[in-house]
């Protein structure tokens, strides 16, 4: 009998849970954009001052947090569908983050 009941209650609770919504907008994302062109680029190591792999849209460099190892290849153009997130990549040693970070969505070459 009390295993019934702690099992309701869990079940209950469980439904309860699962009616909450979400906030429709991620208060992190910026803007979501789709079907755009673009360039891969090796800004060079971090290791050594570098910025990694980067994303160029429309001459202006963005850092992609999960670019697949399949596309880090130099000057590849690709078309991308991601998300301008609301955070900046602290690109080199420099501490100050500067570089905008995106996140994919979806990504193709052309």
């Amino acid at each position: 009998m009390k295993f019934r009941l702690i099992y309701c209650s869990l079940i209950c609770f469980l439904l309860a849970l699962s009616s909450c919504k979400k906030d429709s907008k991620d208060q992190n994302v910026l803007g979501t954009y789709n079907g755009i062109d673009a360039t891969v680029i090796d800004a060079g190591n971090p290791a050594s001052d570098g910025c990694g792999w980067m994303i160029v849209i429309d001459k202006v460099a963005y850092y992609a947090d999960n670019l697949d190892e399949k596309y880090k290849k130099a000057n590849l153009k690709v078309k991308i569908s991601y998300d301008l997130l609301n955070f900046k990549y602290p690109c080199s040693l420099d501490p100050t983050p500067r570089i905008s970070l995106i996140h994919l969505k979806s990504i193709s070459t052309i």
